[in-house]
């Protein structure tokens, strides 16, 4: 390719007379501008967004043929308990409100099957299961059972889950479903209690303890070190992106890459995290305690913050910088324009009230503008709309329990007219 532009500009092929060579030098300059541009990927081409999304690209930056990708719009998201993973959720869930998917989802409230048991595809009532039988999305909390998943998913969904450090998943876990009622002491206690005696501790509800990661993946919360070993590598086999909770934003911008999404789309604000003020440090022999008492969920967490951070390197460790940075300012730009405030999450506000008072709700007073009230709207709502939605679509009439609005409240205009 070198060789035959050399030859166009130099005027070396015999078939370009030396007195035509300016017009086939303003030709080729030409032609190298078409192929620049046919580089640039199409969804930063056709893309709406700030002027912070088209500044990401520099010149220094390769782009090929292969950049060009074309928006995804089926998804598996195996949602892992206190990792983060409701602020993805409202990601997928405003998805797939906005190009009017189906979703998985249950005859009432936001978990798929009973505590303690794998996901099976019955579960799913048929009236909220569209022609086919396939979902879109699945993005409820659920225990994974892949042969079961895979009977309602499209052949090429994207896998995704989400990780955190198993000290906080498990320390999150006890404050969140006040745990201590339950096994009658503080997390603090744990470090002056054998390990022996903290492995025989139940589930809470047959659902909720220790190696709650696994455990949503639908593996014992004890292995041998050989079946733990299979397990990671099964993991990391089965899923496309495994998002790590600390590393939030970075793990967005691979997100939105894998699913050749908008910056836009990927924009949210977080969800069902515990407010500053409800968080208590722990003392280093507390950590230590839980890391041991979570010893399976630390090899998974291990494994795949490191396979994250080769990811980023491979990403562009400044590449990824400028789109942290352009993610961030757009969030930013989002909290303003819908004058956003924080509230505690049981505050009276019935349409954007959380499950906990321990956690912030995002309360907007722009509730005439759609984009602005999905961003805001808690897990349970913004489930009951989608499940609202998808009866109507096929033909269902709404159920009793849906007259009414979020938290037994009276459906406002700004609710009715999402449906």
């Amino acid at each position: 390719m070198k060789t035959f532009w050399r030859r166009i500009v130099t005027g070396g092929h015999t078939a370009f007379p030396l007195h035509h060579r300016p017009w086939y030098i303003v030709i080729s300059l030409a032609c190298v501008c078409v192929l620049k541009l046919w580089n640039v990927p199409r969804q930063l081409i056709a893309d709406s967004s700030p002027s912070q999304e088209l500044s990401l690209f520099r010149p220094d930056e390769e782009t090929t043929w292969r950049d060009i990708c074309y928006p995804r719009r089926h998804v598996m998201f195996l949602k892992t308990h206190k990792c983060g993973s409701s602020t993805v959720q409202n990601i997928l869930l405003r998805f797939v409100y906005n190009n009017n998917l189906t979703l998985a989802l249950p005859e009432e409230l936001n978990y798929i099957g009973d505590p303690g048991s794998k996901f099976r595809a019955d579960l799913l009532p048929p009236k909220l299961v569209p022609l086919g039988g396939k979902v879109d999305v699945f993005a409820l909390h659920t225990r994974l059972n892949v042969k079961e998943n895979l009977k309602i998913l499209h052949r090429d969904a994207l896998w995704i889950t989400v990780v955190r450090d198993p000290v906080y998943v498990f320390e999150s876990l006890y404050m969140y479903f006040n745990l201590r009622e339950i096994y009658g002491m503080e997390i603090s206690d744990f470090k002056r209690m054998p390990i022996s005696f903290l492995k025989k501790l139940p589930r809470a509800s047959d659902q909720l303890g220790r190696n709650q990661m696994l455990f949503d993946l639908g593996y014992p919360e004890d292995m041998p070190e050989t079946q733990l070993r299979r397990a990671v590598e099964e993991i990391d086999r089965l899923f496309d992106l495994v998002l790590v909770a600390e590393r939030m934003d970075e793990s967005l911008v691979l997100l939105r890459h894998e699913l050749c999404w908008s910056l836009r789309d990927v924009v949210v604000f977080t969800k069902n995290a515990r407010r500053k003020a409800a968080r208590r440090p722990l003392d280093a022999d507390t950590r230590r305690t839980l890391r041991e008492l979570n010893g399976a969920d630390a090899r998974l967490y291990d494994h795949f913050l490191a396979k994250h951070r080769r990811a980023v390197l491979a990403f562009g460790v400044r590449r990824m910088a400028r789109e942290v940075s352009a993610l961030r300012s757009l969030r930013d730009q989002f909290f303003k324009e819908c004058d956003v405030y924080e509230v505690r999450g049981d505050d009276p506000y019935f349409q954007f009230r959380e499950y906990s008072g321990l956690v912030s709700s995002y309360v907007t007073t722009e509730i005439a503008n759609r984009t602005c009230l999905l961003l805001c709207l808690p897990e349970t709502p913004l489930v009951d709309l989608l499940r609202e939605r998808q009866l109507l679509a096929n033909g269902h009439s709404t159920p009793p329990a849906l007259l009414l609005g979020p938290r037994g409240a009276p459906k406002n205009k700004q609710y009715t007219e999402l449906l």
